[in-house]
């Protein structure tokens, strides 16, 4: 990592590691824009009330594809919904607002390949609209499947991290103006 130009503490070094030994065993070969992918998924993810615990799909040609996604949140609760789609990242995004009780508008959705090989790594970025404002996601993982659905799941946090802020300065001001 510091040949890559990578500074890290030992908390974000470890966890980086952890990534690390998964993916190498998932891939047959790992390059540096895996390791670059990897610590910039621990620098740049963002936290939020809501965590993917599992996700399945199932998708057919020329049929509904269907997702189920099990989340959860920062409360506690464990919350599995499943929706049908035009194909599975679609129906993984309806699971999630379905859960979430968040719906948005996407305006794009895409994926990158961020490393080298038939089993490279996937970003995927997401761009939507709720309520006037854009948000945009981004996951990285060897499942372009999962990749969207992270990258829609941190869109969801931010918005709800949002809404969280706006109603705490609300709070605020009434208190200090009563």
């Amino acid at each position: 990592m510091q040949a890559l130009g990578f500074e890290l503490d030992e908390l974000e070094f470890n966890r980086v590691f952890e990534e690390f030994k998964a993916l190498a065993d998932k891939k047959k070969e790992l390059f540096d824009g895996d390791i670059e992918a990897l610590v910039l998924r621990a620098e740049g993810a963002a936290s939020g009330p809501w965590e993917l615990i599992e996700l399945t799909t199932e998708a057919k040609s020329n049929g509904t594809a269907r997702a189920v996604v099990t989340l959860k949140h920062a409360d506690g609760r464990l919350t599995e919904r499943t929706a049908a789609g035009d194909g599975p990242v679609d129906a993984a995004f309806k699971a999630i607002e379905t859960a979430t009780g968040i719906t948005v508008v996407l305006r794009k959705f895409e994926v990158h390949a961020v490393s080298e090989g038939e089993d490279a790594q996937g970003e995927a970025r997401v761009y939507v609209e709720y309520n006037h404002k854009t948000y945009r996601g981004a996951s990285v993982s060897t499942n372009i499947v999962e990749s969207g659905t992270r990258a829609f799941l941190e869109v969801i946090n931010r918005i709800e991290l949002a809404a969280a802020g706006a109603r705490s300065r609300e709070e605020r001001t009434a208190a200090t103006s009563a």
